[in-house]
């Protein structure tokens, strides 16, 4: 699993939030203004990367970064 905050255009980030919320491994946390925040659920490492892939060419996409924190890590 893998946290993603995705930065939308201004005036996309409603529509992007209905795809996003329908593809699969995806599930949108929290939306605040232009920046949708989401998780990636699988572990399979190809998946993650081409969902992120796909995520970053959806039309209204400005950029994806990957977010970690403390709690992420098994140590």
């Amino acid at each position: 699993m893998i946290g993603l905050i995705v930065k939308a255009e201004h005036g996309t980030g409603e529509e992007l939030v209905r795809e996003l919320s329908n593809r699969a491994h995806v599930s949108v946390q929290r939306v605040q203004g232009s920046q949708i925040a989401l998780l990636l659920d699988s572990d399979d490492m190809h998946v993650i990367a081409r969902s992120s892939r796909e995520i970053q060419d959806m039309k209204g996409v400005v950029s994806v970064y990957p977010v970690f924190s403390e709690e992420s890590f098994p140590f």
